[in-house]
């Protein structure tokens, strides 16, 4: 539409400034609304919002109504992010969070790689309208998929007290996988177990004092400031290609920028799948901030040398992948199941505003020389790997916590123990006053065995 409404790539500049504020907004409200009326139902909402915005933009006569539709699109797609992160790591058992976390991945590219391909054959053809739309009807199969396939976190329903449905979630687990449903999983022993104020369940007012409660904001505010420093960090990237293709004379430059890229994408994706996915989280996630700072260092200081930036661009994006990978597992396995997508969704505004500031940041270093911000924002890579020694807990094969009590118990103990692989589940946990049906027992013993074989849930999840 830079031909039909007569735009310059300036003024582009307000639709992804807009879609990043929407998501701002998407990431708070939506994942409060998760965890009071549950992460299935949220998600539902959230992507029919995408659907229906982004469709509506399709329509747009100017620039303006573009960029505004734009805004509520990104209002849903931040709310996909906190709602459907927390549904997946809720419902596989630990030994399996990181592969199926990284497996997620996997669709992220083949989306991407669908609406690349999708308008390269067609945007010429059927115009930039139509290519809106297909993308936008994709979302219908996953809503559907939703409805109908997928079941509410057992978790979330327990912790609310929703003993009936955390009941007919686990048998239509048990059913996709022709496994019996356990004898010590019914609503009588559930409420005989659980003795809990649902109001205060319930209480908006409760979960926010959760959320700030020492044990959660001991984590809480590090987590935060990692995902803001790697995030604005990351502004350095669509410059790179930008400043090979000013100070060289080689032609398509800035396509062997970015197919290089596309191959650290795959190398990394594959390498996560394969390899890092059992690693612990916070190890993993030091290191490949690590390399990346380096990597981006490195492109700066040997930016007279084309031949070499294109691996070292390879080995930046190939980083990534694991860094993703770590945050995007680490930050809802963290935090108690009661406010679990409340945690994750503060950790996504600081990972929004970001780009909002990077590119200015960026701009102005760039004006001294290009040199100068590689190593600045290579630095603030390396400031967030050392950020990661303040995380006190590790996740990785760990039972998840299921409330803020819990989770400060948790840390203790790993303190005490001088742990930080967690590959070993937890034993000796206090456990949820209000929720003690052993949840931890229900994770190791019921949901591994059930998940041996494909489910609809899991289909249907990732």
């Amino acid at each position: 539409f830079m031909e039909e409404w007569n735009l310059t790539e300036e003024d582009l500049s307000i639709i992804p400034s807009y879609t990043a504020l929407g998501m701002l907004i998407g990431a708070t409200v939506f994942g409060q609304l998760s965890d009071l009326k549950g992460r299935k139902a949220v998600f539902q909402l959230s992507l029919t919002w995408c659907v229906v915005f982004g469709y509506a933009s399709s329509y747009a006569r100017s620039l303006d109504e573009f960029a505004y539709l734009r805004l509520f699109l990104g209002i849903g797609y931040g709310g996909n992010l906190v709602c459907a992160q927390p549904l997946l790591l809720e419902t596989v058992p630990s030994h399996s969070r990181g592969l199926f976390s990284a497996l997620g991945g996997i669709g992220w590219f083949f989306g991407s790689s669908f609406s690349i391909l999708l308008t390269y054959l067609y945007v010429e053809e059927k115009g930039w309208a139509w290519i809106v739309r297909v993308i936008s009807l994709t979302g219908i199969p996953a809503i559907i998929g939703l409805l109908f396939y997928t079941p509410e976190s057992i978790r979330f329903l327990l912790i609310q007290h929703r003993y009936e449905d955390a009941v007919r979630s686990f048998q239509r687990i048990c059913n996709a996988n022709s496994k019996p449903m356990p004898e010590y999983f019914t609503v009588e022993n559930l409420k005989g177990e659980n003795t809990g104020d649902e109001e205060e369940v319930q209480s908006g007012r409760s979960r926010l004092r959760k959320l700030l409660s020492p044990s959660v904001l001991v984590t809480l505010v590090p987590l935060s400031i990692i995902w803001f420093t790697q995030s604005f960090a990351h502004s350095i990237f669509p410059f790179i290609p930008l400043f090979l293709m000013e100070n060289s004379d080689q032609p398509n430059i800035i396509f062997s920028a970015a197919f290089s890229g596309q191959v650290g994408d795959i190398i990394g994706t594959l390498a996560v799948i394969g390899i890092f996915y059992d690693m612990p989280r916070i190890l993993e996630l030091r290191c490949s901030l690590a390399v990346v700072g380096l990597a981006v260092i490195a492109i700066g200081m040997l930016s007279t040398h084309p031949q070499i930036e294109f691996p070292l661009i390879a080995l930046a994006k190939t980083a990534l992948q694991p860094m993703y990978h770590a945050l995007y597992t680490y930050s809802p396995e963290v935090f108690p199941t009661q406010i679990r997508s409340a945690g994750f969704s503060v950790c996504q505004f600081s990972h929004r505003l970001a780009p909002i500031l990077g590119p200015y940041a960026v701009t102005s270093l760039n004006e001294k020389s290009f040199e100068l911000s590689a190593c600045v924002f290579g630095g603030l890579f390396l400031l967030a790997s050392l950020q990661t020694f303040v995380l006190r807990q590790e996740t990785a094969g760990s039972l998840m916590v299921e409330d803020s009590y819990e989770a400060e118990s948790e840390v203790e103990m790993q303190s005490s123990n001088g742990k930080q692989d967690g590959h070993e589940p937890q034993d000796n946990r206090t456990s949820y006053k209000k929720a003690n049906l052993s949840l931890n027992e229900f994770d190791d013993m019921s949901v591994s065995s059930l998940m041996r074989q494909p489910s609809d849930t899991a289909l249907g999840i990732i």
